[in-house]
């Protein structure tokens, strides 16, 4: 009971430093696009660059926001032993996988990728799919299948 608790309070914390990286993105988002030191300024190429930069900040924002509000969700789930959030945390796990490797993938093809960008990769793998094998342990299961079957 302790661990399904300081799990949930784990995922809680993981959604909110989420949301709250995805602040800055949104941030960057309203400053006016600016050229990138090695264009010249003059240059249409380095405007559409630098907006597709601020495209890509954006988009990182929203999917960042979007991943942590479903953790805090599913944490309040988790708290409360309902069903539906042990569920659902095994889809969320994976679609926040999906989005680090998108990203991974976009470092690989410009150039940017170093071998912390896999150890990166590796360890949000670790953090979302360890508690999602544990959810699914039978006796785990057991206990959130007993609390909706109480409240009906």
């Amino acid at each position: 009971m302790k661990v399904l608790r300081t799990l949930a309070a784990l995922i809680c914390l993981l959604g909110v430093l989420y949301i709250v990286a995805a602040i800055p993105m949104f941030l960057i988002r309203k400053q006016p696009p600016r050229p990138v030191a090695s264009e010249r300024p003059s240059s249409a190429g380095g405007a559409a660059a630098s907006t597709n930069v601020h495209r890509r900040f954006l988009l990182s924002g929203v999917a960042l926001a979007a991943s942590g509000l479903l953790s805090v969700v599913a944490s309040v789930g988790l708290f409360r032993r309902r069903e539906w959030a042990r569920k659902s945390w095994l889809y969320i796990a994976a679609l926040v996988l999906l989005i680090h490797a998108m990203w991974f993938l976009i470092d690989f093809f410009s150039g940017g990728l170093t071998f912390k960008a896999w150890t990166i990769l590796a360890a949000i793998a670790l953090m979302y799919f360890a508690p999602a094998i544990y959810l699914n342990k039978p006796t785990i299961k057991a206990q959130f299948v007993a609390s909706d079957a109480k409240e009906s």
